[in-house]
């Protein structure tokens, strides 16, 4: 995947593989690679909160914008900024490099 904007980690979808450990109130500290495909469930919108809590996909990323365009289930693109995004079932790399002195 391209190196695109990165999200900082968030408690992940409930029922992902990361929910169990959050459960017992475990604290992420990273950041997730988004990229084209990456699924997304779509969360704080408030001119449209009917689309809170659907799954969808992310198309491409308009930096001009600052939003990636996002395909929902039922076929409509929105564009959204990234606070409204939330990756689902995707990999978590260190916010530090490993081995980095501090």
């Amino acid at each position: 995947r391209p190196n695109l904007p990165l999200a900082r980690a968030r408690a992940p979808v409930a029922g992902s593989r990361w929910g169990a450990m959050m459960k017992l109130g475990a604290q992420l500290k990273g950041v997730v690679r988004m990229g084209e495909g990456t699924k997304v469930q779509v969360q704080g919108l408030e001119k449209s909160p009917e689309l809170n809590g659907m799954i969808g996909s992310c198309l491409k990323f308009d930096p001009s914008k600052m939003r990636w365009g996002v395909l929902l289930p039922n076929g409509k693109q929105v564009a959204l900024k990234m606070n409204n995004l939330r990756p689902v079932d995707v990999e978590i790399a260190p916010a530090v490099a490993l081995g980095a002195d501090r």
